[in-house]
């Protein structure tokens, strides 16, 4: 089961709080990178490996900062998600959820929610 504790108390300071959740049963199992925005993974071991369907990380701190997050197919480099640039600021607390395409699509998407501002 998906099963999600929130802890909404504050990061450190001049940190932000971030939760990643697989929802896009699609995609399977994937490598997740979270990276500077022009930071090139070719070179890069995954942030999150081997991330299953249905699997959260929990809350995981980060100073904030403007960051890309990109989902490969597992021991690839084959992007499936680019979420572009996403700045975060110090405080912030917020959950990242990968999902499937909606009808009419081809591409898989995240959907930012905002926890604590």
């Amino acid at each position: 089961p998906l099963l999600l504790e929130d802890d909404n108390t504050l990061p450190k300071e001049g940190e932000f709080k971030l939760r990643l959740v697989h929802a896009a049963q699609q995609a399977g199992t994937v490598d997740v990178y979270l990276t500077g925005p022009d930071d090139m993974i070719e070179a890069m071991e995954p942030s999150i490996q081997g991330f299953e369907f249905k699997d959260n990380s929990g809350y995981l701190e980060f100073p904030a900062g403007t960051y890309r997050a990109r989902i490969t197919l597992p021991g690839t480099k084959t992007v499936a998600i680019d979420t572009a640039p996403i700045t975060f600021e110090a405080g912030q607390i917020r959950t990242a959820i990968a999902r499937d395409p909606i009808p009419d699509e081809e591409d898989f998407g995240v959907i930012l929610l905002e926890d604590r501002n």
